[in-house]
């Protein structure tokens, strides 16, 4: 068979190339009608996202592993925790729309809304290994706070007070710092302990502003009520705001001691509505006081009452007005719901304007730490979100996790502030719903229109470990 002579390929001629980019050419013919080269820059920018966590835990484990006794929870209309969203834009931007010319990209760029903060997208998964790191980190400080040796840290060492007869702590598991507990001024040798820290939070972005000032507190108890009011009269110069977010009983359970005048005496027609406050002289001082009920008012559909008492100090000659508001629709180890979140955050705005900044604001639920570390922790990131430093915070040297270093920050002053997960992934979903808001931004994969979730209650964390504490 004769052999078959090799074909060979022609040459082909050379190409002359022109300056023109053609991957750019050809970039900006494939982009759709529905497509803006914002959206291509949004979701490059969540492809190269990576969260941090630590590095013996596996990544890939599913976040049942990480909290099988806690069930997840949306809370607020928008699903901010369960996974980054794919892209975000304006709320009013049409759905159709033409690509800009390439010369008009870089303008039309500077027009778009900001980018949805990392710390702010992070998953569910992400929030609770955030969480355990905090945890841990607080473990480390009550350890070193127990040594006497070179490794221990005087700053966490828990205060002990001298056992008495009266029950100061409503759960005798959860005490302040000694370095940062609220000191009566007391004669010396009598008993100068109330269980409350001061906590003070400077603004990151902007220091030179005012700090938030606070005196987080436990529920008072029948032994401590003169305690209390003597520790208002000492801190609070001229007016006082209590900020009270748990009820008195709560599941057949005594939450917190009433202690101060309801005017609910009024309407029976009793005449109780002035309270002796240490008729019994227990420092040997003879310092008095009596508190007295003025009004009460329904606010937000109920959800807060409003009552103002007037306390009279004996050898002043004009009484303080003390401004007391009672949040009722915080459910003990759970969150306010989507529905009452409106007002709650009426709840913070009224007890600002009824505050003066040199003047801490006290705030209490049942134990004083998971309730009350949440409030104050949302409060202190509003004030961020509202300076507008969150506009462009999506930027490679704005990175840090204000939620995570400010929920440090409150352990650091008292302990166990923002007590359960179910908290902490609310502080996370409520700033993204207030960013989304502010900066008019919704997820196209939800939307606005995802209805409201039930309350979600769960049980105990010390439950099963004879552990009485609660928040």
């Amino acid at each position: 068979m004769d052999k078959i002579p090799k074909f060979r390929r022609k040459p082909k001629p050379p190409v002359i190339e022109t300056s023109i980019d053609r991957r750019a050419s050809i970039a900006t013919d494939n982009v759709s009608a529905t497509e803006s080269p914002r959206t291509h820059h949004k979701m490059s920018a969540f492809k190269s996202l990576r969260l941090r966590g630590p590095s013996k835990r596996a990544r890939d484990s599913p976040p049942s592993e990480l909290t099988p006794t806690t069930p997840s929870a949306v809370v607020v209309a928008q699903d901010g925790i369960q996974s980054p969203p794919r892209l975000a834009r304006p709320a009013s931007q049409p759905a159709q729309h033409k690509s800009p010319p390439v010369q008009d990209r870089r303008r039309s760029v500077n027009q778009l809304p900001p980018a949805l903060p990392v710390f702010l997208s992070l998953s569910q998964q992400d929030i609770d290994i955030k969480f355990q790191e905090l945890t841990w980190a607080e473990r480390v400080r009550v350890s070193q706070g127990m040594r006497d040796d070179s490794l221990g840290d005087s700053r966490w060492t828990l205060y002990r007070h001298i056992e008495t007869h009266e029950k100061m702590d409503r759960y005798v598991n959860i005490k302040p710092w000694a370095y940062n507990r609220v000191k009566l001024r007391v004669p010396e040798g009598e008993v100068d302990y109330v269980n409350a820290s001061a906590i003070t939070l400077t603004s990151p972005s902007d220091p030179s502003k005012p700090p938030l000032r606070y005196i987080a507190m436990q529920g008072p108890t029948i032994s401590s009520i003169d305690y209390v009011w003597r520790m208002i009269a000492e801190q609070m110069p001229s007016h006082a705001v209590i900020v009270q977010l748990t009820n008195m009983v709560e599941l057949d359970v005594v939450k917190c001691d009433q202690y101060f005048p309801t005017g609910e005496e009024m309407l029976t027609g009793g005449r109780d509505t002035v309270w002796a406050i240490n008729d019994y002289n227990a420092w040997g001082d003879n310092w008095r006081a009596e508190l007295t009920f003025v009004s009460v008012e329904q606010l937000a559909r109920g959800a807060i009452e409003r009552r103002k008492l007037l306390f009279h100090v004996h050898g002043e000659k004009e009484p303080r007005v003390v401004w007391h508001f009672l949040y009722k629709r915080w459910p003990d180890f759970g969150v306010p719901t989507a529905e009452d979140l409106d007002g709650f955050l009426e709840l913070m705005k009224l007890s600002r304007q009824h505050s003066t900044p040199s003047t801490p604001r006290i705030i209490h639920c049942s134990a004083g730490v998971g309730r009350t570390g949440t409030f104050i922790c949302l409060e202190h990131l509003m004030r961020e979100l509202d300076s507008g430093v969150l506009a462009r915070y999506d930027l490679p040297s704005e990175r840090s996790d204000l939620v995570y270093n400010a929920v440090d920050t409150l352990r650091q002053q008292r302990r166990g502030m923002v007590q359960g997960e179910l908290q902490y992934r609310f502080i996370y979903q409520v700033m993204r719903k207030l960013w989304q808001e502010k900066y008019g931004v919704v997820d196209e994969e939800t939307g606005s229109r995802e209805p409201a979730a039930k309350r979600l209650e769960v049980a105990s964390p010390f439950v099963g470990n004879g552990r009485p504490g609660t928040n």
